[in-house]
């Protein structure tokens, strides 16, 4: 269900991203408060575990904070929506491979004349999330 869930916050995060620039920030909100349910309820995880699945949601906003948006709070808000549904490792391990997989399209870019001075983060988050399920 945890798959199911993250993949369709993702989708549609991923083309509001693309479209607007920015998450869709009700949708993400509602899977968030979810997934902190979920895992009272249906896992009965911990409040130290629940707190750790926001670990790599807290460095993104952090990062966020430091660039002074470059890396939006709606990226982070995103990885806090995922964590509360698949933990701190597995959110982890699809944001590392998020950041390779954007830093390897933007070195396209750059290197093909085509650069931009933003790219939509989401995008890459999904499919860091896919490379994490199936390496799984």
């Amino acid at each position: 269900m945890n798959a199911a869930v993250t993949l369709g916050i993702l989708i549609l995060n991923s083309i509001w991203d693309i479209r607007k620039r920015e998450i869709f920030l009700f949708p993400t909100i509602v899977v968030l408060a979810a997934g902190i349910l979920w895992q009272i309820v249906y896992r009965q995880e911990s409040i130290a575990v629940i707190l750790f699945s926001f670990f790599p949601g807290l460095l993104l906003l952090t990062a966020s904070l430091l660039t002074k948006g470059k890396l939006g709070v709606g990226d982070a808000l995103a990885a806090l929506a995922v964590g509360a549904w698949n933990g701190a490792i597995h959110t982890t391990t699809a944001l590392l491979f998020s950041f390779v997989i954007s830093l390897i399209s933007a070195a396209i870019l750059w290197i093909s004349g085509k650069e931009k001075h933003t790219l939509p983060f989401i995008p890459f988050f999904l499919g860091g999330y896919l490379i994490t399920l199936l390496s799984a």
